[in-house]
């Protein structure tokens, strides 16, 4: 659980309140404010998706794929401090799809670690789907959102962040971030095949707390990650709103521009 609320909700309230300070006082340096954000992207997701693919260990894949989704992060930085409002739509998108699926995935293996389980290997996971049929459809939901597989939500966070470096003349920073993004399908797929393609009756699987309540937040953690990719919320619907999202930002904050 403090592994998922670091990844999910300290880096929420951190890349808000660092939206507002790009805008408040890096917008004068714009040019050398995005080349650091271009290189710190690059650096990000190429770090965090080359030591992701390697792991063996479920959580320490997990904490270097979110290496690599706050590079993606940076990508819509690299918009923004050209002091522009679509960056910050785009990142408020990405903010939320990833904090979704970051605490739900996050929910699952802490679930499967409250049997006494730890220090979890892909391997260990074999099975799991076929001895909890549903758990293993919300995993494997959370999984594609993270590996940014449509329709779910995860694709169009993606989508709004490459389609926004693109339009700000970072094609060769969107293309890597695309490169990257196939990396990752990788390891978030070779712990689907371990969920999955294993006979659990032949070999041992990892059990899984059986948690209402921890199973319904998963369940709707997904139900809104499906939303946000077919529903009338998706990415043509739910940008205006992360317009007004930063609206509201900007005023809860203004005073500070005072200080």
């Amino acid at each position: 659980p403090v592994t998922g609320f670091m990844a999910a909700g300290v880096r929420v309230a951190a890349t808000i309140a660092f939206v507002r300070i790009v805008v408040l006082l890096i917008a004068p340096f714009a040019p050398q404010a995005s080349a650091i954000f271009w290189w710190g992207a690059v650096l990000s997701m190429c770090l965090g998706n080359f030591a992701a693919i390697v792991q063996n260990n479920v959580k320490r894949m997990l904490a270097y794929s979110s290496i690599a989704h706050a590079g993606y992060l940076l990508i819509g930085f690299a918009g923004l401090s050209n002091v522009n409002l679509p960056g910050a739509e785009a990142v408020v998108y990405y903010l939320l799809t990833y904090a979704l699926a970051s605490l739900a995935i996050f929910a699952l293996v802490g679930q499967v670690e409250a049997m006494g389980e730890a220090n979890l290997t892909f391997n260990s996971y074999r099975g799991l789907g076929l001895r909890h049929p549903f758990v293993g459809v919300l995993a494997a939901a959370l999984l594609l959102s993270l590996a940014g597989i449509p329709p779910l939500g995860g694709f169009w966070a993606k989508y709004a962040i490459f389609t926004t470096a693109i339009k700000n003349h970072y094609i060769g920073l969107a293309l890597i971030g695309v490169l990257n993004s196939l990396v990752s399908v990788y390891y978030y797929f070779r712990l689907m095949a371990s969920i999955y393609m294993r006979d659990p009756e032949q070999e041992p699987a990892v059990r899984y707390a059986k948690a209402p309540l921890a199973t319904v937040a998963v369940a709707l953690c997904v139900f809104l990650l499906i939303w946000f990719g077919v529903g009338p919320t998706s990415i043509g619907g739910l940008l205006p709103s992360a317009n007004q999202v930063w609206e509201v930002i900007e005023r809860s904050v203004s005073g500070l521009s005072g200080l």
